[in-house]
Protein backbone atom coordinates (compact mmCIF):
# COMPACT_ATOMS: atom_id res chain seq x y z
CA UNK A 1 0.00 0.00 0.00
CA UNK A 2 2.90 2.51 0.78
CA UNK A 3 4.82 1.67 -2.36
CA UNK A 4 1.72 2.31 -5.03
CA UNK A 5 -1.37 4.11 -2.85
CA UNK A 6 1.24 7.07 -0.95
CA UNK A 7 2.38 8.61 -4.54
CA UNK A 8 -1.32 8.20 -5.97
CA UNK A 9 -2.63 9.50 -3.23
CA UNK A 10 -0.22 12.76 -3.96
CA UNK A 11 -0.94 12.58 -7.18
CA UNK A 12 -4.84 12.95 -6.86
CA UNK A 13 -4.19 15.79 -4.39
CA UNK A 14 -2.07 17.62 -6.75
CA UNK A 15 -4.79 17.79 -9.18
CA UNK A 16 -7.36 18.62 -6.73
CA UNK A 17 -5.15 21.39 -5.63
CA UNK A 18 -4.77 22.37 -9.25
CA UNK A 19 -8.30 22.51 -9.88
CA UNK A 20 -9.32 24.47 -6.95
CA UNK A 21 -6.47 26.69 -7.74
CA UNK A 22 -7.43 27.62 -11.67
CA UNK A 23 -11.23 27.70 -10.92
CA UNK A 24 -10.70 30.28 -7.59
CA UNK A 25 -8.66 32.55 -9.07
CA UNK A 26 -9.99 35.76 -10.13
CA UNK A 27 -9.39 37.38 -13.71
CA UNK A 28 -6.71 39.47 -14.48
CA UNK A 29 -7.06 42.75 -14.66
CA UNK A 30 -6.33 44.11 -18.44
CA UNK A 31 -4.66 47.13 -18.94
CA UNK A 32 -6.54 49.70 -20.95
CA UNK A 33 -4.74 49.29 -24.45
CA UNK A 34 -4.45 45.76 -24.33
CA UNK A 35 -7.30 43.04 -25.26
CA UNK A 36 -7.07 39.80 -24.54
CA UNK A 37 -7.86 37.09 -27.17
CA UNK A 38 -9.81 34.37 -26.85
CA UNK A 39 -6.37 32.39 -26.44
CA UNK A 40 -5.78 34.21 -23.65
CA UNK A 41 -2.89 36.27 -25.35
CA UNK A 42 -2.69 39.85 -25.44
CA UNK A 43 -2.38 41.98 -28.61
CA UNK A 44 -0.69 45.26 -28.90
CA UNK A 45 -2.86 48.75 -29.66
CA UNK A 46 -4.27 49.28 -33.08
CA UNK A 47 -1.78 52.42 -33.90
CA UNK A 48 -3.46 53.26 -37.41
CA UNK A 49 -6.78 54.08 -35.38
CA UNK A 50 -4.29 56.74 -33.65
CA UNK A 51 -3.64 60.20 -34.55
CA UNK A 52 0.08 61.22 -35.55
CA UNK A 53 0.59 63.21 -32.23
CA UNK A 54 -0.79 60.05 -30.58
CA UNK A 55 1.54 58.07 -32.18
CA UNK A 56 4.71 59.88 -31.14
CA UNK A 57 3.94 60.40 -27.89
CA UNK A 58 3.44 56.79 -27.10
CA UNK A 59 6.11 55.60 -28.67
CA UNK A 60 8.29 58.63 -27.03
CA UNK A 61 6.36 56.96 -23.80
CA UNK A 62 7.75 53.56 -24.50
CA UNK A 63 11.45 54.50 -25.12
CA UNK A 64 11.86 57.06 -22.01
CA UNK A 65 10.15 54.29 -19.79
CA UNK A 66 12.42 51.42 -21.02
CA UNK A 67 15.42 53.84 -21.16
CA UNK A 68 14.65 54.63 -17.44
CA UNK A 69 14.07 50.76 -16.13
CA UNK A 70 17.88 50.50 -17.54
CA UNK A 71 16.35 48.44 -20.87
CA UNK A 72 18.47 50.37 -23.26
CA UNK A 73 18.34 47.39 -25.32
CA UNK A 74 14.82 47.45 -25.86
CA UNK A 75 14.84 51.82 -25.78
CA UNK A 76 17.22 51.28 -28.77
CA UNK A 77 15.00 48.82 -30.78
CA UNK A 78 11.79 51.43 -30.34
CA UNK A 79 14.12 54.56 -31.05
CA UNK A 80 13.50 54.24 -34.50
CA UNK A 81 10.00 54.11 -34.67
CA UNK A 82 9.60 56.94 -31.98
CA UNK A 83 12.38 59.24 -34.31
CA UNK A 84 10.48 58.31 -37.36
CA UNK A 85 7.09 59.12 -35.40
CA UNK A 86 7.93 62.78 -34.08
CA UNK A 87 9.63 63.80 -37.29
CA UNK A 88 6.45 62.88 -38.85
CA UNK A 89 4.85 65.59 -36.81
CA UNK A 90 5.45 68.81 -39.04
CA UNK A 91 6.57 71.37 -38.82
CA UNK A 92 8.89 70.68 -35.46
CA UNK A 93 8.10 72.80 -32.10
CA UNK A 94 10.62 73.11 -30.07
CA UNK A 95 9.26 70.64 -27.65
CA UNK A 96 9.26 68.25 -30.43
CA UNK A 97 12.87 68.85 -30.81
CA UNK A 98 13.29 68.29 -27.40
CA UNK A 99 12.05 64.66 -27.68
CA UNK A 100 13.93 63.34 -30.42
CA UNK A 101 16.81 64.20 -28.47
CA UNK A 102 16.02 62.47 -25.70
CA UNK A 103 15.04 59.58 -27.72
CA UNK A 104 18.22 59.99 -29.54
CA UNK A 105 19.85 60.19 -26.04
CA UNK A 106 18.18 56.89 -25.02
CA UNK A 107 19.43 55.11 -28.58
CA UNK A 108 22.90 55.93 -27.79
CA UNK A 109 23.04 58.29 -31.35
CA UNK A 110 24.63 61.80 -28.66
CA UNK A 111 25.38 63.57 -32.07
CA UNK A 112 21.56 63.46 -33.41
CA UNK A 113 20.66 65.15 -29.64
CA UNK A 114 23.23 67.82 -30.14
CA UNK A 115 22.13 68.73 -33.21
CA UNK A 116 18.59 68.90 -31.89
CA UNK A 117 19.41 70.88 -28.53
CA UNK A 118 21.79 73.26 -30.86
CA UNK A 119 18.67 73.79 -33.46
CA UNK A 120 16.50 75.05 -30.32
CA UNK A 121 19.30 77.31 -28.83
CA UNK A 122 19.55 78.70 -32.27
CA UNK A 123 16.13 79.66 -31.88
CA UNK A 124 15.39 81.10 -28.40
CA UNK A 125 19.12 80.71 -26.49
CA UNK A 126 17.41 80.65 -23.31
CA UNK A 127 14.64 78.53 -24.00
CA UNK A 128 14.64 76.23 -20.86
CA UNK A 129 14.04 72.52 -22.51
CA UNK A 130 17.27 73.24 -25.29
CA UNK A 131 19.00 74.10 -22.13
CA UNK A 132 18.30 70.87 -20.70
CA UNK A 133 18.92 68.91 -23.36
CA UNK A 134 22.46 70.52 -23.84
CA UNK A 135 22.79 70.18 -20.28
CA UNK A 136 22.21 66.14 -20.79
CA UNK A 137 24.33 65.87 -24.18
CA UNK A 138 27.28 67.48 -22.37
CA UNK A 139 26.94 64.84 -20.23
CA UNK A 140 26.78 61.97 -22.49
CA UNK A 141 29.99 63.04 -23.92
CA UNK A 142 31.57 63.34 -20.51
CA UNK A 143 32.09 67.57 -20.99
CA UNK A 144 31.35 68.67 -17.44
CA UNK A 145 32.59 71.64 -17.60
CA UNK A 146 29.89 72.50 -20.97
CA UNK A 147 26.94 70.73 -18.62
CA UNK A 148 27.86 73.02 -15.51
CA UNK A 149 27.62 76.13 -17.91
CA UNK A 150 24.13 75.21 -19.38
CA UNK A 151 22.96 74.10 -15.94
CA UNK A 152 23.67 77.55 -14.57
CA UNK A 153 22.03 79.52 -17.95
CA UNK A 154 19.07 77.32 -17.42
CA UNK A 155 18.39 78.45 -13.73
CA UNK A 156 19.42 82.00 -14.67
CA UNK A 157 16.78 81.97 -17.59
CA UNK A 158 14.20 79.95 -15.55
CA UNK A 159 12.36 82.67 -14.38
CA UNK A 160 11.92 84.82 -17.30
CA UNK A 161 11.20 81.84 -19.48
CA UNK A 162 8.41 80.56 -17.42
CA UNK A 163 6.64 83.99 -17.48
CA UNK A 164 6.70 83.42 -21.42
CA UNK A 165 3.92 80.97 -20.51
CA UNK A 166 5.02 78.64 -23.63
CA UNK A 167 3.30 75.87 -23.65
CA UNK A 168 6.20 73.26 -23.06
Amino acid sequence: MLRWGLPVAVIIALFALSFYRLGSSSPTQVSEDRTPLASGAITPPDISAMSPEERANRLFNRVMQMWSEGKSDSAAFFAPMALSAIESLTPLTLHSRYDMGLVALASGDVAKAGAQSDTILKASPTHLLGLALAARVADARGDAARARRARQKLVAAEKAERAKGLPE
